[in-house]
Formats: structure tokens, sequence, C-alpha cells
């Protein structure tokens, strides 16, 4: 690890962070994904794992002004600092720091732990500043032991566009063929596998290791981490794909002394299962496929055998109702209950947020149809009919009322009684819930929103159970007290199905096994190489959008769960994931320029979005 000696210079006056202004689409943590390729059924492993640099690697990439970081391997200055600002996370409580976790991450990823066998890791980057800038945070932060290629796409006059480590362990620059290639990292990976000599010098050299994991390389046999979509897919003719994946996440946040920046990201920045799902992606990808079809089960739980009635069905929103979820830029959806759009830009939302263009039923009336039976209820001991109440549960800084408002425009509103918005923008003006009496919806606040630690599902839902009235204020009137009297009286978590895409929002803490929603049903994802002519959409979703079974299996789950009732022996429906103050500003960091297609993506036409401000619309508000 580079610890070189610091320079004495004045703080900091101005740190240029470059905006990366494409959509942010955003997930909680990582998304890993393997498409459809021919011989998947063999399983082929993983052989190769390129990251991107600038959030992905880094947080966001602050770097000095110093010619000697672009030019000479092994440049070392401020190294604590730089390393700080650009790999260690603030977001994020432990005693291990972000740079020891990627390290033992990188680790863990360079050995297949059941063969032995060595996989390679490298970097394929846009950043401006080239090759041997990004190698030499790597020094500095002891993270390029496991790295055995950096190949920068940004041409740089003057300087090679790459630089590999050597058998003898040193580095060395050189000329990646970059410019052969069209220019996208989907076609640079495809050309990867027919020439890898020419992008792994050490195979010339005589490194066995490389020719061990490197020859008959194949494009299924690379992952590609990275937080920008349009990187997995090509635009040129053929299309070239990336036949495995892993999307970063991306956020806003206040970051150090620099203030509120957009577009932050990096691996295990704001959440450290994504070391455990990144390395349980590679060892298995082929256990993260597509999932075309909603699968119900029933946990053992105690009291099973009494079979207790579902009288609260809770669903998720994003990728659970919506395939995708997109919303108006107008902030009176937010803000304003009842808030409406012309027809024609009412049909626009619908269709793209839940119409279905995979089936040929309307998936709009479906789910109106479902949701209906859903409430009908059963029949108690004494044969009188008990209603059953729909909630909404989800994570989106817009908040409840703009939930709200887009179920409105697919009439899907009146079968609900109950929206809670975790992490809703309160400063924006979005209302964290919004309840139903009688016919009008009402915003209310979520007991606890002042608590720092944003709660999980399993929690949100425990807590339900422990004091609904909190949770459904119309309980505090005499004709809510008696349509929701049912769910007053409810006994525990197992009253209560949760309908979610995320597999993660059925347990509880990590360490708790024991918390968890007793019955669940996880909803189809799956991505789309070219949804409704706006590209490559990672991360889709959505009850019925694949296969019209959907409904009536969620019914059947419903109406009787036991009949789901896993097997003691196993759970296979969960994989288990093992988990593993700035001081005074030492030297003017500036925010490096990233990705080229950030500012094309940002100016397509539409704008993709998941639980994150409102943007803009395709068409319906131009």
């Amino acid at each position: 690890m580079c610890r070189g000696p610091m320079r004495s210079l004045s703080p900091a006056a101005q740190l240029d962070r470059t905006p990366s202004n494409h959509s942010r689409y955003i997930t909680e943590g990582v998304w890993c994904f393997e498409r459809e390729f021919d011989g998947q059924e063999r399983c082929p492993p993983v052989r190769l794992i390129v990251f991107d640099w600038d959030e992905t690697l880094t947080l966001s990439t602050f770097l000095p002004e110093d010619r000697g970081l672009r030019q000479r391997i092994g440049w070392c200055e401020w190294a604590d600092y730089i390393t700080e600002h650009n790999f260690q996370t603030p977001l994020v409580d432990g005693t291990a720091t972000r740079v020891e976790k990627l390290r033992a991450l990188f680790k863990d990823l360079a050995q297949d732990e059941v063969t032995g066998s060595r996989r390679f890791l490298a970097v394929l980057t846009r950043n401006n500043q080239g090759s041997i800038a990004c190698l030499n945070l790597l020094l500095m932060a002891g993270l390029d032991e496991h790295f055995s290629a950096v190949w920068c796409m940004r041409p740089a006059p003057g300087r090679p566009n790459s630089v590999y480590r050597k058998p003898d362990g040193t580095w060395s620059a050189f000329n990646s063929p970059l410019d052969k290639v069209f220019d996208h990292k989907a076609d640079v990976l495809h050309a990867m596998c027919k020439d890898p000599a020419a992008w792994f010098p050490q195979l010339a050299e005589g490194d066995e290791n490389a020719a061990s994991v490197l020859r008959g390389l194949r494009p299924e046999g690379i992952v590609l981490v990275d937080d920008v979509r349009t990187n997995f897919q090509s635009s040129a003719p053929d299309k070239a794909k990336v036949l495995r994946y892993c999307k970063v996440a991306r956020y806003d946040c206040v970051y150090r002394e620099h203030g509120f920046k957009r577009d932050m990201g990096g691996i295990g920045a704001k959440d450290d299962s994504d070391y455990a799902i990144l390395l349980d992606f590679v060892r298995q990808p082929w256990e993260y496929k597509a999932l075309l079809k909603a699968r119900c089960v029933e946990r053992q739980f105690e009291g099973a055998d009494d079979r207790p009635r579902v009288d609260l069905v809770v669903f998720d929103f994003d990728e659970t109702l919506t395939l995708h979820t997109w919303m108006p830029s107008d902030r009176r959806c937010v803000t304003e209950i009842g808030f409406r759009l012309p027809e024609e830009k009412r049909e626009h939302f619908v269709t793209y947020n839940f119409s279905s263009p995979y089936v040929s039923d309307d998936r709009v009336e479906r789910l109106g149809v479902m949701l209906k039976e859903l409430a009908v209820g059963e029949d108690d001991a004494d044969g009188r009919p008990v209603p059953r109440t729909l909630a909404i549960l989800t994570r989106n800084e817009d908040g409840a009322v703009a939930v709200l408002n887009l179920l409105a425009m697919a009439g899907l509103d009146a079968h609900f009684s109950a929206i809670w918005a975790l992490g809703s923008d309160a400063e924006a003006g979005a209302a964290s819930g919004v309840y139903r009496q009688g016919s009008e919806w009402r915003a209310f606040e979520l007991p606890g929103r002042s608590v720092d630690l944003e709660p999980t599902k399993v929690n949100v839902l425990r807590c339900v159970v422990e004091n609904p009235q909190a949770w459904f204020p119309q309980l505090a009137s005499d004709a809510g007290a008696a349509e929701l009297a049912h769910i007053a009286g409810m006994p525990s978590l197992a009253s209560i199905v949760l309908v979610d895409d995320e597999p993660a929002n059925f347990r509880g803490e990590e360490g708790d096994d024991a918390n968890v929603i007793v019955r669940q049903c996880e909803v189809t994802r799956y991505d789309d190489d070219n949804f409704r002519d706006q590209g490559l959409i990672t991360h889709m979703g959505g009850l019925g959008a694949k296969t019209s079974e959907d409904y009536d299996e969620l019914l059947a789950f419903v109406r009787r769960p036991w009949l789901c009732s896993e097997q003691p022996a196993g759970d296979a429906f969960f994989r288990e994931l093992a988990s593993t103050p700035s001081g005074v500003s030492e030297v003017a960091l500036l925010r490096r320029h990233t990705e080229d297609e950030l500012e094309c993506e940002s100016c397509s036409p539409m704008v993709s979005r998941k639980s994150r401000k409102a943007l803009d619309f395709p068409d319906a508000e131009s």
C-alpha cells in the first residue's frame, strides 16, 4: 500500500465534481442478472470480472491537479486523503472500512472456492484522467493486488490507454486496441474474447495463470459491474450484449465537506449486502436468471397448524404493481391528492407503468378484478363474512401521494385502504402516508418518521400488527373501526401476506432469522433489452406482467396459504447471503468527468426512475 509524504498545501477552496446526468434508475443495492444465451443450461463459470471505475469502485472520483498522477505509475501524494474521498464511505457504520471490505471481496472474487481456479479482475472505464491515474488510486488504497489490467476508453493524447500487471507483479503501460472496436463496453468485452492477448499482454510473457483463465474466453464467462445501465447493451447495429452483469446503485447525499452531491455510487457505499450479493452472483450466476412467474410460499411458524386466516395483503409498488415506475415531472403529483393529467397524458402513464406488452390480457383490468376479489375475505367461525384489507408499503422519495395519484390514473386506488411510503422526502412536501376514509383519501405522517434508521418492511409490518391504529388512522372513527375491525385484532405477522419483488424485503435485520414474513409472494423480475423503444431497462417486474397465471396464484395463496407451506427440510425460496470524520482538506480535489454516454442518456426523451425525484416523461409533457 502506498503512503507517500504529505505536501503542505492550503485547504481546498473549490471542488469541481463533474455531474453524471444520466437517468438515475436506482435499486436499493446492487442488481445482478444473467441473460439467456446458448449453452446456459451447462452453467459455465465466470472467469473474468470487469469493473467500471467512477461510482462503481469509487463513490465518485476526486483527483488533484497534478500531472504526475496521470503519467507516472506509482505516483503517491496525499494518499490517505485521496483514498478517503474516493473509496471510504461515511454512509455505513462498522469497524471495518469500505477499503478493507473491498479488499476482502476482491480476494474472494479472484479465487473459485470450489475448484480453486483463478478468476481475473480488471477495470474498464471512461474516466478522462486515464488508466495510470486509476491505477495510482488503486495503489494508494492497496486495492491493486488482485487486478490484472486497467483499460481507459477515453482517448488521452500522449498517454497510453491501458496498464497491466506483469508476471513479476509490477505494472506496465501499453496501448490496447480500443481504437479498433466500436465505442461501447459490450463491444469491447466481445472483442476481448476474440483476442485476449491484445488486452492482456501477460499472455505473451508466459503468464501461466493468465493462459489458464483467458484462453478460450467467451462472453458468458465475463461479468461487468457498472453503475450505467446503457453499458450492458451496445448501440451498434449488431447490438452486442453483456450476458452477465451487476448494476450498482446510485444515490444523492451530502458528501463530506463537498456538500450535497447527486449521482454518487459505489459497491457497498450504502449497503454492506452488496459485497455478498456480488460474490454470490459471480459464484453462481445461473441463480440470477429472470423469474417469470410469481412464487408464493408459507414458511414454517409457530401456530401454523391452526391455519390463521389472512386479514391484510400488503403490496410493494415499484416493479410489483408497476412494471417499472415512471413519474410525472409536475410536483403537484407529489403534493396534491387527486392530481390529474389530461387524458392523453394519463393514458401514457398508465401504459408505461401498469400495462404489459408481454401478455394479451389487459393487465390493468386483470389487476382490478384480482384486487377486488382479494378484498372479499373469508367467513369467520360463525359463518359471518370477514373482509380483507389491502395496503401498499413502498420505498419512494416522492411519497404516498404520488403513488396514490398513479394508482388513481389506472383506476386502482379504490381497492386499497392505506399507502405507506418509507424514505419520502418531507422537505419536498412528500407525505409518508395516506389512508382512505370512505371514498376520500387523506394524508398523514407515519409513526417513527423522526427515527434516523430506515426500518425494514418486516419491522414496519410488525408495528402494524402491534398498533394498527397508528397505520390505519380511519380506525379512530366509528365507520373505520367497523370496516377494519379484523385489522385491529390481527394476532401475528402470519395474518399478513407481503407481495414484493425484492427477496430481501421478506427478511428482517441481518442475523435475525426468526424475524421474517412467513407468508410471502415474490413477484416476477427481469430485464428488457428495449422496453417500449426506451432501450435496456434493468430490474423490471410486475405481478402478471409475464403471465396471467400470477393473479390466480396469488388469489389461491391468500385464501389457502397453508397449501403452499414449505417443507421443514429446507427453504427453496431464498438463497442465504453471507455478510460480511474527514479532517481539514489537504489538497484541492476535482471531481473528474466520467462517462460520455451519461449526457446522451440524460438527453433521452424518456427518463426512467425508481423511488426518486420526479423526472420528465416522454412525449406526454412535451
